[in-house]
């Protein structure tokens, strides 16, 4: 947790961290660049969690609501 605080305080230093809501219709991308409020990038990178389920930019049918529970399966020869 001391790692997340400290790495926060640093983001916020440096100017790098936006703490609101992100807003989807603000979201733009122009030639190969993506464009959000004053940022531009090459890429971005959505770390919604289960949240992703209402990100306009997934495909409905690919994301699967779970809880946070998994299985893990090992095939050798798949």
């Amino acid at each position: 947790e001391k790692l997340i605080q400290n790495y926060r305080k640093f983001l916020i230093s440096k100017e790098s961290l936006i703490s609101e809501k992100f807003q989807y219709d603000k979201l733009q991308q122009n030639n190969k660049r993506i464009e959000y409020n004053d940022f531009s990038a090459k890429n971005i990178i959505f770390s919604e969690g289960i949240s992703a389920t209402q990100n306009p930019f997934f495909p409905r049918n690919i994301l699967i609501e779970n809880k946070g529970e998994y299985v893990i399966i090992k095939a050798e020869n798949l």
